[in-house]
């Protein structure tokens, strides 16, 4: 397929795609076709992707995934790992974490908070495997990440929409986590767009006008009372 067509679903997804260094309330798309590369696959440096607004670590994870649930990542590459091959949803190459023993996760960094995230899983004809999408906040501690939100699906799935994993959570997030669960597993189409960098705030509710109040008659015992206490204090200021 052609970039063109690429761009025009990228638009439809998020409502609006631009070049490298989009304004922060913009929409990417990245597709992985460049840098083209010339074998089945090439390990790609973190910052690769840099000029789009994001960068990437192979990573481990550790720990229950669960909104607002505490994860830690491993590191295990500065960097990820461009497949060529027919797994690719659009064009020749995909993404995936690099390799290091076991099975790696992919993390992403983003040059400023997103409000949404995509992504298409990979082509491959394989048996089914739970993988998720994890949209994360950094923490205090280097490595440590709290999950904002999260979505699971199948790696068997070619079509879609049950290929594609999409999260936008309401609150801003600058990190999203590719989980591997239990195979290998690459992703294409990537599709991101940035929170809005002043976003409005909410609406207050006014407040609720002080409650009436009224004079209220004295009975007519308590009002020849009240007159008599007047008498006698103008009497005593007399004398």
């Amino acid at each position: 397929k052609g970039l063109a067509i690429r761009v025009i679903l990228a638009m439809a997804w998020v409502g609006g795609c631009t070049q490298a260094g989009a304004a922060p309330s913009q929409g990417m798309l990245l597709d992985f076709e460049a840098p083209a590369i010339d074998g089945a696959f090439a390990d790609i440096a973190g910052d690769g992707f840099a000029a789009s607004g994001v960068r990437f670590r192979t990573v481990r994870l550790s720990g229950s995934v669960a909104r607002g649930a505490i994860v830690s990542l491993a590191p295990v590459a500065e960097g990820l790992r461009i497949l060529r091959d027919a797994s690719a949803i659009s064009g020749q190459q995909a993404a995936s974490p690099a390799l290091g023993g076991g099975y790696n996760d992919l993390l992403m960094e983003f040059a400023a908070p997103l409000a949404s995230i995509s992504l298409a899983t990979d082509d491959m004809v394989e048996a089914p495997n739970p993988i998720r999408l994890l949209a994360l906040a950094a923490t205090t501690v280097a490595d440590r990440f709290r999950v904002v939100d999260f979505v699971e699906a199948m790696n068997d799935a070619t079509d879609a929409p049950a290929n594609r994993m999409a999260l936008a959570p309401a609150e801003p997030f600058s990190f999203a986590l590719f989980e591997v669960r239990q195979q290998q597993e690459g992703f294409d189409d990537l599709v991101f767009a940035f929170a809005p960098a002043n976003p409005a705030p909410p609406p207050t509710t006014p407040p609720a006008p002080p409650p009436e109040t009224r004079e209220i008659p004295l009975p007519s015992s308590l009002a020849m009372l009240s007159g008599a206490v007047a008498i006698a204090a103008i009497a005593l200021q007399i004398a």
